[in-house]
């Protein structure tokens, strides 16, 4: 566990992750229209049936309507569904003798702060909000290092004019930083196992292929 200060002010010195999650997320995006998308459109060009130029300019309207549409529904299975995201909560206790935030294993009436901005704290010193609970900053750094090796996938197996999937790589990525940090605690299993078994499933799919000839 790292030894962070959760007082107040603590997310501003992360603040360098966020840029950084920023340029691993877009690098994930260039990976999936470079492998993704040619997936999907391949097939269609190499048919003949639409010009490598049409095909850009469908794909990119398509893609962005599907995810201005339906991608909220995907993006919350993979921040909530995969991970037990609740293993992570940390809670940071004020401290009326040294006028500083103490990490407590538990504290009633917690106020759940999220995101970049801090809990207020009046001039005096006296915290208004008593006990606040973060999202330990393990999970930060693990969903960071999760899309770092996906954007690294991605656009390797691009180069080597491998079509890979980014849904599969993104979930495996998320599933194993989650075990190292928190163990089978930190996986909702009966999400994480229906979305591998139809991940096995399309593999199993082109294997069984050849034996219909046998």
């Amino acid at each position: 566990m790292l030894d962070v200060l959760y007082d107040p002010t603590w997310t501003s010195h992360f603040f360098w992750l966020l840029i950084v999650a920023f340029i691993f997320a877009f690098s994930v995006s260039f990976g999936m229209g470079a492998n993704d998308s040619c997936n999907d459109w391949g097939p269609a060009v190499g048919a003949g049936t639409v010009k490598l130029w049409q095909a850009y300019i469908l794909c990119g309207i398509f893609n962005t309507i599907g995810a201005i549409l339906l991608g909220y529904k995907v993006t919350e299975t993979l921040r909530t569904g995969i991970v037990e995201v609740d293993v992570f909560d940390v809670y940071s206790l004020y401290n009326h003798t040294t006028g500083k935030y103490e990490t407590v294993p538990y504290c009633n009436g917690s106020v759940a702060t999220g995101g970049f901005a801090p809990p207020h704290v009046e001039e005096k010193g006296a915290a208004i909000v008593e006990c606040a609970k973060y999202t330990a900053a393990e999970y930060m750094i693990g969903q960071t290092g999760a899309m770092a090796g996906v954007a690294a996938f991605m656009i390797v197996s691009s180069i080597y004019k491998i079509p890979v999937s980014a849904t599969h790589a993104i979930v495996g990525a998320s599933l194993a930083s989650s075990l190292y940090l928190r163990g089978n605690v930190g996986i909702k299993w009966t999400k994480s196992e229906e979305l591998c078994c139809r991940g096995l499933s399309l593999l199993s799919s082109p294997v069984s292929l050849p034996l219909r000839f046998i």
